[in-house]
């Protein structure tokens, strides 16, 4: 597996979750929607002196930002698509026979 498909795969990993959380659960997804917002607004480069003061210098803070980058956009289209999904929910029922 390639490097970058694993940095990717981070994003994923924590920006899937969360949105599918977020998108199902509107309290949580109201909790939240201010910090999410705020850190989205960040940049990526604006978080290299603190990926540089967390992992040292080397691969992991360019690690680091690449899923911070790839997380926002990653978990606010996943609260997207829960939240427009959570209102289908009860209309669905089994679908054999």
């Amino acid at each position: 597996m390639s490097s970058r498909r694993s940095r990717t795969g981070i994003a994923v990993l924590v920006g899937v979750p969360l949105g599918l959380t977020c998108g199902l659960l509107p309290p949580f997804e109201h909790a939240t929607r201010p910090p999410f917002h705020f850190l989205r607004m960040i940049s990526p480069l604006s978080w290299a002196p603190v990926a540089v003061a967390l992992f040292g210098i080397g691969h992991q803070p360019v690690y680091f930002l690449i899923a911070i980058a790839a997380v926002w956009p990653i978990t606010l289209n996943t609260i997207a698509g829960g939240a427009h999904d959570r209102a289908g929910l009860p209309r669905r029922g089994p679908s054999g026979s």
